[in-house]
């Protein structure tokens, strides 16, 4: 398992202005409240989740990657957007920021995990 040394300090920023990370993803600005991420039901925890109060309200997910892990990327994302979808009952967003050049190995796209019909 990878060392987690920016975990921290990256859900710290998130905590201080959860609000420009939902714009970084190109959302619009809307309200947020950061939300209970742990997933301890099947021992899964996701690195930091919103969310974003709009008129059909939605879960931003973040998974923050530090190195490379792009194999078991996908089916960690979706493993934890299914738990999160179960648990909150809301449509989740899941975006993967990449904390340093060792990161870059993963395929530099946004994983919207969530129908159309919830772009805010």
């Amino acid at each position: 398992m990878a060392k987690k040394e920016f975990d921290p300090t990256v859900k710290t920023l998130v905590e201080t202005g959860p609000t420009d990370w939902v714009v970084l993803a190109e959302f619009p600005p809307a309200p947020v409240r950061i939300i209970d991420a742990d997933l301890s039901t099947v021992s899964s925890l996701a690195d930091k989740v919103l969310r974003v109060q709009v008129k059909k309200p939605f879960l931003f997910h973040m998974e923050f990657q530090s190195g490379l892990d792009s194999a078991k990327l996908p089916a960690t994302l979706n493993s934890r957007s299914a738990l999160l979808e179960e648990r909150y009952g809301l449509p989740v967003w899941s975006v993967v920021v990449l904390l340093r050049p060792e990161a870059s190995g993963i395929r530099r796209s946004w994983c919207k995990c969530c129908c159309e019909e919830y772009v805010p």
